[in-house]
């Protein structure tokens, strides 16, 4: 009987865990934490009841032995629920940071930025600050895919991504769009501030990448548009840097401002 009490008694401990889990169904755990209470209660009373006897039958032996295999029964099923519910959880995290990150990079992916983006307008809008919105695109980064091969672009890739993370503030946001793009939110910055941003990142692009067959340089146009100069709307915003960042790529200019005429 103590044996059995003792396996009820630790598995409140799991089951004190589960019901801290948002799985749905924490009212059912619940009813189940305190009707193991109650079989603590009554696993006391039964004790106290056999501790008076003076003689135990032998079916109360038995009794007893099958309240103690309840009691690790409960404790066993309890352990295992809560092991299994972690690893469901964490499946489950790692799913959601899958879809919500770029294998290669391990940057935050295109549906990512869209998520920030719109949770940036929304603060934004409620403390009327500016933010601004950069589109990247690598150059070079073609030539080396082609002349190479794909190993080789992952390999600038991979490297370069953290070479422009470390540019930013841990308040910024760099997410990898797809291929060569990629695409930077900075909270609370101006235009003149988004552009010494730039400089900065066309600098860190500038060094030579080592590769398997040697070294190669990447450049980087960069397009900028400020919330709201350009727009109010994030997928806009954008679309503007986007086309911002062809401006320059077009012409070598390193970074370009957004158009107002383009905005229109």
């Amino acid at each position: 009987m103590i044996s059995g009490l003792l396996g009820l008694l630790l598995s409140l401990l799991p089951l004190t865990d589960i019901c801290r889990h948002h799985t749905g169904q924490q009212l059912g755990w619940r009813v189940l934490f305190f009707l193991v209470i109650g079989f603590i209660f009554g696993y006391l009373f039964f004790l106290i009841y056999l501790y008076r006897l003076e003689s135990l039958p032998s079916i109360y032996l038995i009794v007893a032995g099958v309240f103690a295999g309840g009691g690790w029964f409960v404790f066993l099923v309890s352990k295992m629920s809560l092991f299994s519910m972690n690893q469901i959880l964490e499946i489950a995290e790692q799913f959601e940071h899958q879809s919500l990150h770029d294998p290669l990079t391990s940057l935050p992916n295109r549906k990512s930025l869209f998520l920030a983006l719109e949770a940036t307008v929304a603060a934004a809008g409620r403390k009327n600050d500016q933010f601004s919105v950069m589109v990247l695109d690598l150059d070079n980064f073609k030539e080396i895919n082609d002349s190479l091969g794909h190993a080789a672009g992952d390999i600038a890739l991979k490297t370069i991504a953290p070479r422009l993370s470390n540019q930013l503030r841990a308040s910024d946001t760099l997410c990898r769009m797809g291929g060569d793009e990629f695409a930077v939110i900075l909270p609370d910055t101006s235009m003149a501030e988004a552009s010494l941003v730039a400089q900065k990142l066309l600098v860190a692009c500038q060094k030579p990448i080592s590769l398997e067959y040697g070294s190669a340089t990447l450049g980087v146009s960069i397009g900028i548009a400020v919330w709201p100069l350009h727009g109010r709307d994030g997928p806009k915003l954008l679309q503007l840097a986007d086309i911002a960042m062809y401006r320059a790529k077009k012409a070598g200019l390193g970074y370009a401002e957004a158009s107002l005429e383009d905005s229109m």
